[in-house]
């Protein structure tokens, strides 16, 4: 069987809110859920986020981990 992923959005990883205390991204979904992308999955090239509040799925371009540094996002704490 062969699935299909179609992506709501392709975006950067700039694009997304940060918490540092939990190291986790997050991005505002079209459903009023978030998309949450983790650190280490980045890291380990998982570029795939689903919404648990839906079927959306994006897919973060993430050129801070491919070349070995951290870029300073967004934070959420405030």
């Amino acid at each position: 069987m062969v699935f299909i992923l179609q992506f709501v959005n392709v975006m950067e990883i700039t694009d997304l809110e940060y918490d540092q205390a939990l190291e986790m991204y997050f991005y505002l979904c079209e459903s009023g859920d978030n998309f949450i992308p983790m650190k280490e999955e980045l890291e380990n090239e998982e570029d795939i986020a689903m919404c648990p509040g839906c079927s959306l799925i994006i897919k973060v371009i993430d050129d801070q981990f491919t070349c070995g540094e951290i870029i300073p996002t967004h934070s959420t704490n405030k």
